[in-house]
C-alpha cells in the first residue's frame, strides 16, 4: 500500500507526489502487477486506486491486503507530526501499524514513511 497524504495545493506536494510515484514505480520494477499495489493519491495518476482517506486505508489493510496480496509493505509520504500523517484536509492517520496488527494473519508488516513535520 502506498499513501500520498496531503493536498495538491500544499507547497511541498510535488515532493510528496514524486516520492509516492517513485515507490509505485519501484514496486512495478520489482515485478508486482498493478493489481498487487494499492495506491492512494488525490491525483488521478495511472495506477491510483483511490484517494487517501481513513476509510480507504482501513479497507486496504483489513480487506484487500488479506485477500489480494502476497506480502505487505506500507509506504506513507506526506505532512505529519509525531506518529501521524495528514491524509487530506480533514483526516489524519496515526494507527496504521496498530490497525494492521489487529487484522493480519501473522501480525507482521513493514511500515515506512517519509513525512514532513510542519513545525
Amino acid at each position: 500500500m502506498i499513501v500520498a497524504g496531503g493536498e495538491a495545493a500544499d507547497a511541498v506536494w510535488p515532493a510528496f507526489e514524486a516520492g509516492a510515484t517513485l515507490a509505485y514505480e519501484a514496486r512495478r520494477f520489482q515485478g508486482y502487477a498493478d493489481a498487487e499495489i494499492y495506491y492512494l493519491n488525490p491525483a488521478g495518476l495511472p495506477g491510483v486506486d483511490g484517494t487517501p482517506t481513513r476509510s480507504n486505508v482501513a479497507y486496504t489493510l483489513s480487506t484487500w491486503a488479506m485477500e489480494e496480496c502476497r506480502d505487505v509493505v506500507v509506504y506513507l509520504v506526506g505532512e505529519g507530526g509525531a506518529g501521524t500523517l495528514r491524509l487530506n484536509a480533514t483526516e489524519h492517520l496515526s494507527t496504521v501499524k496498530n490497525a494492521w496488527n489487529s487484522g493480519t494473519r501473522d501480525g507482521s508488516a513493514f511500515v515506512g514513511n517519509d513525512r514532513v513535520d510542519p513545525d
